[in-house]
């Protein structure tokens, strides 16, 4: 039986990458075309959007050593919650839409926190959170300086808002910035 060398292992998996498509950042879009066309267009590709005012913001990616401190308060909120359950953890890019004052906004965090006593529930079945989180986690992404502008400039822009917009709702970026 030959052997498979390790070289010829990672070419296999190189060659499982999905093909990197052009980035429709910027493009205009409505809010119908985002939900049909790329709300879910990371099944076909590596890349996620958000909706900002009409415009379409490629989500950027972090590393593996941001993962590990973005799982490790994850597994720590989980475990929270596990005690006290007062709330459900949301992950898997389900987004949430909001309308600002600037326009609307429709954001994928890396993960969220509904409470219990949100006055929208989770539903079980829901592919995206009808409702705004009341906690929204981002891992930082430190691939380049503009998805660190990005991240920061997304959360705050949708949690600085008045509360009467918002509600009581926070963020956190992981890690956590001095």
């Amino acid at each position: 039986m030959p052997q498979t060398s390790l070289a010829e292992a990672r070419r296999t998996c190189a060659e499982l990458e999905p093909v990197a498509r052009p980035s429709h950042a910027g493009r205009l879009c409505t809010e119908d075309d985002y939900w049909r066309n790329y709300y879910l267009e990371y099944l076909e590709s590596n890349v996620h959007y958000e909706r900002n005012n009409g415009r379409l913001e490629e989500k950027p990616v972090s590393d593996y050593e941001i993962f590990q401190v973005y799982h490790w308060f994850m597994l720590l909120l989980e475990n929270f919650l596990r005690a006290r359950p007062i709330a459900k953890l949301v992950a898997l890019e389900m987004s949430f839409r909001l309308q600002l004052p600037t326009g609307t906004v429709i954001r994928k965090p890396d993960f969220g926190v509904v409470c219990n006593d949100n006055p929208q529930p989770l539903l079980p079945l829901d592919a995206s959170y009808h409702g705004v989180f009341d906690l929204c986690i981002e891992a930082l992404s430190n691939k380049e300086r503009s998805g660190t502008v990005r991240d920061i400039h997304v959360l705050s822009e949708i949690f600085s808002q008045d509360p009467s917009v918002t509600g009581r709702r926070r963020y956190a970026i992981v890690p956590m910035l001095d």
